[in-house]
């Protein structure tokens, strides 16, 4: 007997001996299976709205037969190189008969953006009104950069010295994040912190002597602060009188005028308008000694002069 039908038969049989004697009876099931299996391969996650991954994917794939039933079905492949995936899967029956399926498409992407800044400098120190534009740049070789870089701005005072930091941020199709950050100073220009007459700024001036004060009096202590086009302007929070501090002993003659403003209560510099002024009121005992007095500026610098006392 021959079957030739596909599908799932049940053939029944028997059997008589030559001496007549009771035949045998059974039956037997026979599944005839030519069609292939069927073999369905999709991601476990899906892409973002760009089409993208930025991770590895899973691919499951998904094997059927309703005659012979399934042997063999491929297990899960994981995708992960850069760019364009494809995963090949293969599906097998009892009867041998096979099935193969590509799932491709799949585009990953693990990689930030390369993110650049240019026009400032870290670590550089700029002059008030004479910063650099900060210009941010991004490369992505995979999936590439989404429109251009932000660029934010933190730290500084209200009129533009401190301490800066840029920060710019690109992202890609696949939703990676480069940054990179630049820090840098703003500081006062041409002219800053030449303290003015009566006293003469040996730190910043050449062809200067020290100057030297009776021990007693009160000297007026005054500066200007410039931009980088040498104009004058007035600081965001009050500059900071430094505390005396005493050095050498001088035997140098008084080479300055008597002064009677009345001493600066308090610790800061007070602004006329025009500049800047702190009255020190010494005392005589502080006579026979140079005494290094100054200012801390809010674009974090400090600066000092020598001042002796007789």
């Amino acid at each position: 007997m021959t079957i030739t039908t596909e599908g799932r038969h049940k053939v029944a049989y028997w059997s008589v001996d030559k001496a007549g004697n009771k035949e045998t009876t059974g039956a037997v099931t026979v599944v005839i299976d030519k069609t292939d299996p069927t073999i369905v391969g999709k991601a476990t996650t899906a892409p973002n709205a760009n089409g993208w991954y930025n991770s590895a994917v899973t691919v499951r794939f998904d094997c059927t037969d309703a005659l012979s039933g399934v042997s063999t079905c491929q297990p899960d492949v994981v995708l992960g190189a850069q760019g364009a995936n494809s995963a090949t899967g293969s599906a097998f029956d009892n009867a041998g008969n096979q099935a193969h399926t590509t799932v491709d498409g799949i585009n990953v992407d693990t990689v930030a953006p390369s993110v650049s800044i240019g026009g400032v400098k870290d670590g550089a120190s700029y002059t008030l009104g004479a910063v650099p534009v900060a210009v941010a740049s991004a490369t992505d070789a995979t999936s590439h950069v989404v429109g251009q870089p932000t660029v934010t701005k933190t730290g500084g005072t209200a009129n533009g010295v401190g301490t800066y930091t840029v920060t710019a941020t690109a992202t890609d199709h696949a939703g990676n994040v480069g940054t990179a950050t630049v820090t840098y100073k703003v500081v006062y220009g041409y002219g800053t912190t030449l303290f003015l007459q009566p006293v003469n700024d040996t730190a910043h001036q050449t062809g200067l002597s020290t100057s030297v004060f009776n021990a007693g009096q009160t000297i007026p202590m005054k500066f200007q602060l410039r931009n980088a086009a040498g104009q004058v302007v007035q600081a965001s929070a009050a500059p900071k009188w430094l505390n005396p501090v005493k050095g050498s002993a001088t035997t140098a003659g008084v080479n300055e005028a008597a002064y009677t403003a009345p001493e600066t209560v308090g610790g800061t510099y007070t602004w006329d308008g025009t500049q800047y002024q702190y009255n020190w009121k010494t005392d005589k005992t502080q006579s026979g000694s140079y005494w290094r007095v100054g200012v801390t500026l809010d674009d974090g610098q400090s600066y000092f002069v020598n001042i002796g006392l007789r």
